[in-house]
């Protein structure tokens, strides 16, 4: 897959792949990514950053959990810095930081963040609180308590309707998908 000069069409390009469940192809768009983060005390451009957020979300996708969970130090960075959006689709950048935190067990850390997404959820509309459900739902699945299951399968169903709800049946199936099945790479695959 091409993806030109871009560092920011890479990560894009990485991202959708892990979703369609083509892994070997995300992954190796992935992998010497590190070399185009930013640093996180030094000037860096939104390309760069917006690598840092798709990365975490494809390796999260195509569970690389330690992957996933080596880029919470960077994602804590730009929090710090107030920013809220990834630019590329609007995803709460605190929600990505809770997947990143939940990656690496750092379960007081990942509901923290999860909890500051949710209230900022309803401000961005449906499909970023069906997002939250999702990921929190992902999370409590990575958890494998039965306290979290159930947590699990109340969000992933709440993240199931929401979805539907906004005619996105492809995130319906994902999220659906995870209560089915236990946690590992998605079993369920956009049908587009």
């Amino acid at each position: 897959v091409a993806y030109g000069a871009s560092v920011y069409t890479r990560g894009a390009v990485a991202m959708y792949l892990a979703y369609l469940g083509r892994r070997a192809e995300a992954l190796e768009l992935l992998v010497d990514v590190v070399d185009d983060f930013p640093s996180a005390d030094s000037p860096s451009h939104w390309g760069s950053w917006s690598l840092v957020w798709m990365s975490v979300e494809a390796f999260a996708v195509l569970d690389e959990l330690d992957r996933a969970a080596s880029l919470y130090p960077l994602t804590q960075s730009r929090l710090q810095g107030g920013f809220v959006l990834r630019g590329f689709d609007a995803r709460l950048l605190p929600l990505l930081s809770g997947v990143s935190a939940a990656a690496g067990s750092l379960w007081d850390e990942a509901a923290e963040h999860f909890r500051v997404a949710r209230g900022q959820s309803a401000r961005w509309g449906p499909r970023t609180v069906a997002d939250v459900d999702y990921w929190e739902g992902w999370a409590a699945m990575k958890r494998r308590t039965d306290v979290a299951r159930a947590q699990a399968q109340r969000l992933l169903s709440d993240a199931t309707h929401g979805y539907r709800s906004i005619a996105m049946p492809g995130h319906a199936g994902l999220a659906h998908g995870l209560l089915a099945y236990p946690p590992g790479p998605p079993s369920v695959r956009y049908d587009w």
